[in-house]
């Protein structure tokens, strides 16, 4: 009832940006005051803190754009106190209805943060690089991002050098983009042209082979035009074999001011990723002999099953997962122009477009994941059992043996959007200063992908199976794979190669700890021997198993009207409506070759299967607010949204027939307060939030059949507090701090009753960041600075996993209990200590005034073994020196 009368209330709020914005244009432009509140411009920061006079004068420097850009004052330090996310419009953070959390510049470069994935201020889990990149906020794992306010498939790469901060905008609010995960979403602002010219130089070297290097350079290059630019090259290597990262990337920023009023920005960025070994996932442990015996007293439903899993393989931690055959490749381009218009005092119009390419190939990258450390547990007479002593290749926990493949994945993504904001004192009443934007975008996200894989071994002719064609089994064809024979019955290092561990030619252990030392074969001097056995991929050996075309189109409208009452209370309302189209289209492929078999083509066709389907959905999604100032620095807020995300609810090609669901939907609430005392030196926030993601795909029971089929009936409930405080405690000494808890559960599965109530895989039920930095202002020790950071990660759920199915006359059941016990398995909690110092002087260079900067960074200072929250291996204690010069 509550819920009811909260919803009825946003969508008679969302009819007031209509009728207030045909009053604004209705009233003449001279007798209509553009508002000058403090409450929705930036404050710029007191000298008191601890900003150099560098980078004051730096940022002084910078370009600004039209009413649609935070003030360029509005970042100092660690610190923003401005933004227009979510909001589409400049807003102090403190009077934002919402909650937002922030990661500067001067932090990633401090701390040598080279990837999105060591990131977890403001409670965001970032999926490490091998896992996609892809972000968890708020238990809810994001879909996409933002840069500059347009949206990018999540996990494109965008070099941190051209990165000012990243913004973290939490909760269902950042539906106000359109579809989207209703954790919240993170937008990367990028650095802007400066008119005044400057450039810089960053060498870093450390270990694990870690070279890092950039060059960036900015200034004008026309009158009223001004540019930016970066390049940036990374390289490093592992503990893990054979495992290596380099990415080479670029970014661009021009800014043209036709006039006074008129502006227009283009923005480019590349990035060439080349991952080698780069599955780094550490295997659970798991007893093959494990007997599990099932009943159901109700039913009387029996079931039994074979092997349990029960721990971490840490010995194995520093083995490689795939070997030296397997590597990724992703090309990713993104092109960005916003064209800005301020037409008079009230009335101002931004029009943008944007187009990201990202294009991976990627060869046997799957992570093996199951391994019996128990040597009585081996099957030397069937190495294509489901378990046996080693490792076996399995893509999770829960899947059959899979082979070495091939992937293509390419994502093309663009689109348009345009804002028309007005802004005015009501009646000429400076006590109801508004706000009301019209927003209309559309996107377009194709995507399309090949699987190519080693072709199975035939068990049945056509002659014995003259209905389906040839049968298979779980085996790789060895007419096309077959057995080395340069290596099986020889010597190698003074280790005998037999059949007895050498059966197949991929089958076999990744790690064999009967012969640990056969992982590390001189492989120039035995070319033709490889302990993975994973040969290279080849179009004319493997066959071609799925592809799948995807595109949707999305074309959504919003208003929103904010209001500010007498300058200190402030209120909002939007309603946003969405069209999507899609279409959708899957080939799927017998997985046999034939090729190798011609005379079975007439089968080979028969068992070719297409499918397409072009469907469309609408989402209207209202949301409203407050933020009221109760006494001066302490402000109270609230809002409610709702959010809806279509990505999850793709047709599953492998089945007979097309199946569409229904959109995931989403609503939640925040609340809290803003606090900016001490003359801002101290702010922060401290609130708290809950969200009700709904119509998530699960496996449901047909009542009369008792079949299971995929049915939009998942509920995940995720509720919790944040705070973070920042506080400059004197002119040198800077702390940043945050608690961030959340408590994320399935509160329905459908036909899984063993999964409703376990909390959400991956998520850390608390997260806590503590980071300090001191700045020497004065005498000899002028220009030197360290600081350290601190991070306690909780534990968290290893995976979802699946339940067993008993069989039984009323249908299908997975009760509670029934599983391989890798549901019970939790990545255990991590405290992770960074430090650095570095030293800042100046001098002049062929008479050239330059600022050098010399920093060295210690990460992992304890040297602690750990795994990510996606069981990615942590690095151990990591040296990195860096060397810079701005001139």
């Amino acid at each position: 009832m509550k819920l009811t009368t909260l919803t009825t209330s946003a969508l008679k709020t969302a009819l007031l940006p209509a009728a207030t914005l045909a009053l604004a244009i209705a009233l003449p432009a001279q007798a209509v005051k553009p508002a000058q509140s403090t409450a929705t411009r930036a404050v710029p920061v007191t000298t008191t803190t601890a900003q150099s006079d560098d980078n004051k004068s730096q940022d002084d420097d910078i370009i600004e754009l039209s009413v649609f850009e935070v003030s360029a004052g509005s970042q100092t330090g660690y610190v923003a106190n401005e933004s227009m996310t979510g909001s589409r419009m400049p807003t102090k953070v403190i009077d934002l209805p919402f909650n937002i959390d922030f990661v500067t510049s001067e932090f990633f470069d401090d701390f040598a943060i080279n990837d999105f994935s060591e990131i977890v201020e403001g409670g965001v889990m970032t999926f490490d690089q091998d896992a996609g990149n892809e972000s968890m906020i708020r238990g809810i794992r994001a879909n996409g991002q933002l840069f500059n306010g347009f949206w990018m498939p999540a996990g494109t790469p965008i070099p941190i050098s051209f990165t000012d901060r990243t913004e973290v905008l939490k909760g269902p609010n950042a539906g106000i983009y359109g579809q989207t995960a209703p954790g919240g979403m993170i937008n990367t602002v990028s650095k802007a042209p400066k008119s005044k010219p400057s450039q810089s130089v960053r060498v870093s070297m450390g270990n694990y082979n870690q070279i890092n290097s950039r060059i960036e350079s900015t200034g004008p290059i026309a009158k009223n035009t001004s540019y930016y630019g970066t390049i940036e090259y990374k390289d490093r290597k592992f503990d893990q074999p054979w495992r290596r990262n380099t990415t080479t990337s670029f970014g661009a920023s021009l800014l043209h001011k036709f006039n006074s009023s008129t502006s227009l920005k283009v923005d480019i960025t590349g990035a060439l990723r080349r991952n080698d070994a780069p599955a780094n996932r550490i295997p659970y442990t798991f007893d093959s002999n494990y007997k599990n015996e099932y009943y159901d007293p109700e039913t009387g439903a029996t079931a039994s099953s074979t092997g349990r899993f029960y721990g971490l393989a840490w010995e194995l931690a520093d083995t490689s997962g795939t070997g030296s055959n397997s590597w990724e490749d992703t090309d990713t381009y993104s092109i960005f122009a916003t064209l800005e218009k301020r037409i008079n005092s009230v009335f101002s119009w931004r029009l943008g477009g944007s187009y990201t390419y990202k294009h991976s190939r990627a060869f046997n990258k799957l992570p093996l994941t199951v391994y019996d450390p128990d040597p009585d547990h081996a099957d030397v007479n069937n190495p294509y059992s489901s378990s046996f002593w080693g490792l076996s290749r399995t893509q999770t926990s829960d899947s059959s043996f899979t082979a070495p493949r091939y992937d293509i994945n390419n994502q093309d993504n663009g689109g348009v959007q345009g804002d028309i904001l007005a802004r005015y004192n009501l009646f000429g009443n400076k006590n109801a200063e508004c706000r009301t934007l019209f927003t209309f975008d559309f996107s377009s996200r194709y995507q399309y992908s090949e699987r190519w894989a080693m072709p199975a071994a035939l068990k049945n002719a056509p002659v014995s199976n003259p209905t389906s064609g040839p049968s298979t089994q779980n085996a790789v064809d060895p007419s096309v794979f077959p057995w080395d024979p340069n290596t099986i019955g020889t010597y190698v290092n003074g280790h005998y190669i037999s059949e007895q561990y050498f059966w197949a030619n991929y089958w076999m252990p990744v790690v064999n700890p009967i012969d640990r030392e056969t992982v590390y074969i001189d492989f120039d001097k035995y070319s033709q021997y490889d302990i993975y056995h994973v040969p290279d991929f080849n179009s004319d050996t493997y066959v071609k198993r799925s592809s799948t075309r995807n595109r949707r189109d999305v074309f959504g409208v919003m208003m929103r009207q904010q209001m500010i009452l007498w300058q200190r209370a402030i209120f909002y309302a939007s309603a946003r409506f969405d069209n999507v189209t899609y279409t959708y289209e899957t080939e799927s492929f017998p997985s046999w070759s034939v090729k190798q078999y011609p005379q079975y083509e007439p089968w080979y066709h028969a068992d070719y299967k297409h499918r397409t389907a072009r469907w469309h959905s609408t989402a209207f999604k209202p949301s409203a607010g407050f933020n009221v100032r109760a006494v001066r620095g302490i402000q109270f807020y609230g809002n409610y949204s709702s959010s809806f995300n279509p990505s999850g609810q793709t047709v599953n090609g492998k089945q007979k027939e097309v199946v569409v669901l229904p959109n995931e939907e989403a609503w939640g609430y925040d609340y809290g307060v803003k606090f900016s005392l001490l003359n801002e030196k101290l702010t922060g926030t401290v609130g708290g939030f809950y969200i009700s993601q709904k119509r998530i795909s699960r496996s449901e029971q047909d009542p009369l059949t008792g079949e299971s089929y995929s049915q939009a009936v998942g509920n995940i409930l995720s509720r919790g507090m944040e705070a973070n405080i920042n506080y400059y405690v004197t002119r040198s000494l800077f702390v940043k701090a945050g608690y961030f808890h959340t408590n994320a559960k399935w509160i329905y599965a459908g036909a899984d009753k063993d999964l409703q109530g376990r909390s959400y895989e991956n998520v850390p039920s608390d997260i806590v960041t503590f980071s300090a930095k001191y700045t020497f202002q004065n005498g000899i020790l002028k220009g030197l600075n360290f600081g350290a950071k601190y991070q306690h990660i909780g534990t968290c759920r290893a995976e979802k996993g699946k339940a067993f199915t008993l069989k039984s006359e009323d249908g299908d059941m997975q009760p509670v209990g029934y599983n391989s016990g890798v549901r019970d398995l939790m990545v255990p909690s991590v405290y992770l200590i960074d430090a650095f110092i570095s030293y800042k002087f100046r001098c002049s260079i062929f008479g050239r005034k330059t600022t050098h900067s010399v920093n060295l960074n210690v990460k992992n200072v304890l040297d602690e073994l750990y795994v990510t929250n996606s069981r990615g291996v942590g690095d151990g204690r990591t040296f990195l020196g860096t060397y810079s010069v701005q001139f």
